[in-house]
C-alpha cells in the first residue's frame, strides 16, 4: 500500500513548495487520481496480477452479484466432489450481475479506488511509489499532459516487467579432480 500523503509531500518537494505552497490539496489529489486511473487501466489490460482479487460467487436463481470493484474476469472455479476445477458452463456478465448455474470462486481484475483525502492509502504495491511521485509532479508542473501519461506509464510497466531486468545469475561451477 502507498500512502497518498507520502506522494503529496514528495510532489511538493519536487515543485519547491514545501514552505510556500501554490498548489492545493485538491490539485494534488486529482493528479494522484489521474495516475491511479491510468496505471489501473494499463495493468488491467495487461492482465497483471497486481490488480487481481478473488471473490466467492453465491448463485441464487441463476445469478450472482459481482464485486463493486469488478473490472474484468480472469477465471471461475467450482468445487465438485471435493475437487476444485475450472468452471466449464456458460456464463454472462450484465451490469453488476453474472448469470451462471453454479456457485463458485472467481478471479478478477479490480478497479483501484480513487483517493478522496491525502490520508487515504492506494491499494497498489510500494514498487510504484516513485512512479506516482514522478508523474503526479509532471502533471502539476505541466511537464506533460494527461494525454501522454498512458504512454510514459506503459513504458515504465514494460521496463518493470521485462525479463531483461531479471537476468539469469550465472555462477561458475566447481570441478573437483
Amino acid at each position: 500500500m502507498i500512502r497518498a500523503q507520502e506522494i503529496a509531500t514528495a510532489v511538493l518537494f519536487n515543485l519547491g513548495e514545501m514552505y510556500s505552497r501554490k498548489h492545493s490539496d485538491p490539485e494534488l489529489i486529482e493528479a494522484i487520481n489521474t495516475v491511479i486511473r491510468t496505471l489501473n487501466m494499463i495493468l488491467i489490460n495487461r492482465d497483471s496480477n497486481w490488480v487481481m482479487k478473488e471473490s466467492n460467487l453465491k448463485v441464487k436463481n441463476g445469478k450472482a452479484t459481482l464485486p463493486e470493484d469488478f473490472a474484468k474476469m480472469r477465471n471461475i472455479y467450482v468445487t465438485e466432489d471435493g475437487e476444485t476445477k475450472n468452471y466449464e458452463g456458460d456464463y454472462r456478465v450484465v451490469g453488476d450481475l453474472i448469470y451462471m448455474d453454479k456457485s463458485g470462486t472467481m478471479d478478477y481484475y479490480y478497479v483501484i479506488p480513487m483517493i478522496s483525502t491525502l490520508e487515504d492509502e492506494i491499494d497498489i504495491p510500494s514498487i510504484f511509489l516513485e512512479m506516482f511521485i514522478r508523474y503526479a509532479t509532471g502533471l502539476i508542473d505541466g511537464s506533460f499532459g494527461s494525454s501522454t501519461l498512458d504512454k510514459v506509464i506503459s513504458g515504465e510497466i514494460d521496463s518493470l516487467s521485462s525479463s531483461e531486468n531479471y537476468p539469469v545469475i550465472e555462477r561458475p561451477m566447481q570441478f573437483y579432480v
